[in-house]
């Protein structure tokens, strides 16, 4: 639910949507285990001081919150997602998305990570469309120094 700047994430806590740009750099995490987003956030937090997090548990608030974001052209730099969670599963919500960045027509476009418990052969071989619509994918026991490389990258510091 957008409520002028004010939005909710998974825990019904709302958000000021101007605080989320209140540092450099955004990262959206979606998955539905919070014990994991909680995990990867302080995980991300011992490298990067400088990001804001909103986690989302459920696919349909995280779609409504990036379509947002991408109508308005407030583009968070990062979502990370898992495939399985409730609501619009990982693929049908990178699908969704790109679709309305290239009606939109979007300059840039939102980087996304994969991170899921499947190997990234059996994701791309049962959803082959994921290739070139994410731009990294892997496997949740990934090696940690990979993983804040991948963040850094996309990030550019």
């Amino acid at each position: 639910m957008q409520l002028s700047n004010w939005t909710y994430n998974s825990d019904r806590q709302f958000i000021n949507t101007d605080v989320l740009y209140s540092k450099p750099f955004t990262i959206v995490l979606l998955d539905d285990h919070k014990i994991f987003r909680h995990g990867l956030k302080k995980l991300i937090e011992t490298k990067f001081s400088n990001i804001n997090f909103i986690e989302f548990g459920n696919g349909d608030e995280a779609y409504e919150f990036l379509c947002n974001a991408v109508t308005n052209n407030k583009l968070p730099h990062l979502l990370i997602t898992d495939i399985t969670h409730s609501g619009l599963n990982g693929v049908e919500l990178i699908n969704k998305l790109r679709i309305l960045e290239n009606k939109i027509k979007n300059k840039n476009q939102l980087s996304i990570m994969l991170i899921t418990m499947h190997a990234k052969e059996d994701v791309l071989n049962k959803q082959p469309t994921l290739l070139g619509m994410v731009d990294f994918i892997y496997p949740k026991s990934v090696n940690v120094d990979w993983l804040l490389g991948c963040v850094e990258s996309v990030l550019s510091l």
